[in-house]
């Protein structure tokens, strides 16, 4: 994957317009510096250790609407370095899952087309803040899991009958191993 195409502008990390073992070197050198300045006694520092997800990692993102220039047209991205109340689409970010992407794209074009205006903090005006997006890794997980276990039984809907049933059943269990323990939860004895 080439360096991030938002590099110049973008705001939201600053070791992605690096290559991968350039972003490992000054994160190394930045946690010994901090391990030495805080005086932190620490056996053999053993560095960075690269993840095998360099790209993509990210579950979780919150974007911000405003503007790149004053009364310039809608954005929806992260705030632009060293200008806080700039804000630079970023609609082909490296760290997180593309359905991101293409949801931050879509939202944007529709707040466009909509007319919609984003609220500004110096007047208090205006209707969009913060579009947040997550993605559930471990529910993910969790489904191949439970597929290639026939011992296990996964239900990721809270809405679910099932999993309410299944909650009430581990809390009669709970309560069980409790009083088999001679433990007491109550009021005044919480957990």
């Amino acid at each position: 994957m080439d360096i991030c195409k938002h590099k110049e502008l973008c705001g939201g990390c600053i070791h992605q317009g690096k290559s991968y073992e350039q972003q490992l070197e000054e994160k190394g050198n930045d946690v010994s510096m901090l391990i030495s300045k805080k005086e932190i006694k620490v056996g053999e520092y053993l560095g960075i250790q690269g993840s095998p997800a360099q790209y993509r990692y990210r579950n979780k993102m919150e974007y911000t609407f405003g503007d790149t220039v004053k009364d310039g047209p809608l954005c929806l991205g992260m705030h632009r370095k060293k200008h806080f109340m700039s804000i630079v689409t970023v609609d082909e970010c490296q760290l997180v899952p593309e359905d991101f992407n293409r949801i931050l794209s879509a939202v944007l074009e529709f707040c466009q087309e909509k007319g919609y205006s984003f609220y500004h903090k110096k007047s208090h005006e205006g209707l969009l803040r913060h579009l947040i997006i997550r993605y559930g890794v471990a529910v993910e997980e969790g489904r191949k899991a439970a597929q290639s276990d026939p011992n296990c039984f996964f239900i990721d809907d809270e809405n679910s009958r099932t999993l309410f049933l299944g909650y009430s059943v581990a809390g009669q269990r709970l309560k069980a191993q409790f009083a088999e323990q001679g433990r007491i939860v109550d009021a005044d004895n919480p957990l």
